[in-house]
């Protein structure tokens, strides 16, 4: 961590970074594919919240009353997830 904050200070820039970075997933093609990996899992996840809340919303207008998972007034009860 010291050696990146001097390397800042003797002036080498963030694109600097970014070549060396791009150099090293070159050379080893296992980081790029973890990279690769964790980066799709996140965005897969990140969709998942985006759209969970108007889906269960979706679900709860055309449930029954007394479903699992809606509150009194037949809303979604978000707490449930949790």
């Amino acid at each position: 961590m010291a050696g990146e904050r001097k390397a800042v200070a003797n002036g080498e820039s963030c694109f600097g970074y970014l070549k060396q970075a791009a150099k090293r997933f070159q050379e080893d093609s296992k980081m790029l594919r973890v990279g690769l990996i964790q980066g799709l899992t996140m965005g897969a996840v990140q969709i998942f919240i985006f759209l969970w809340s108007p889906t269960l919303q979706k679900f709860a207008k055309v449930a029954s009353a007394g479903t699992i998972g809606l509150d009194h007034n037949n809303d979604p009860a978000y707490g449930l997830v949790f």
